[in-house]
């Protein structure tokens, strides 16, 4: 997918949040929130910075991390990233993006499935899922 990374500029991973987490004295405590989280663009700023993500992306994949994309024909619909090796026995799910127009239809699920089948094909005990607690709803 390193040669692909430029396809992640077609990602909408717009949304609205209205419940946000903070992790407090050993607890994730809930709040209401009224976030809007802009698709990525060229002029953005910080990590809603297109060139930005696709730069990472490709980092990632050149150090042995491992995307996976979901093509809905020649468009990408969404992409997920291993990081194989957080530690010996751990891998990570580091990203996962469906686009706003292909969300709830399984497309997440599967991407996800076939990511834990490469984790435990590559051999790590534990995989460990950091998505942000908003998306988890």
């Amino acid at each position: 997918m390193a040669s692909e990374a430029e396809k992640i500029a077609e990602i909408d991973r717009s949304e609205h949040v209205s419940l946000g987490y903070n992790y407090r004295e050993g607890k994730l405590v809930s709040k209401e929130v009224d976030w809007h989280v802009p698709r990525w663009t060229s002029d953005s700023k910080g990590s809603f910075n297109v060139d930005r993500r696709i730069q990472e992306l490709r980092a990632r994949v050149e150090s042995g991390d491992i995307a996976l994309g979901a093509f809905d024909g020649d468009r990408l619909a969404g992409y997920i990233v291993l990081h194989e090796k957080l530690t010996d026995e751990m891998a990570q799910l580091a990203e996962l993006f469906v686009s706003q127009t292909y969300r709830k239809q399984g497309i997440a699920t599967r991407l996800t499935s076939k990511l834990v089948e490469l984790a435990i094909a590559g051999g790590p005990n534990n995989c460990t899922f950091r998505p942000f607690p908003h998306s988890l709803r």
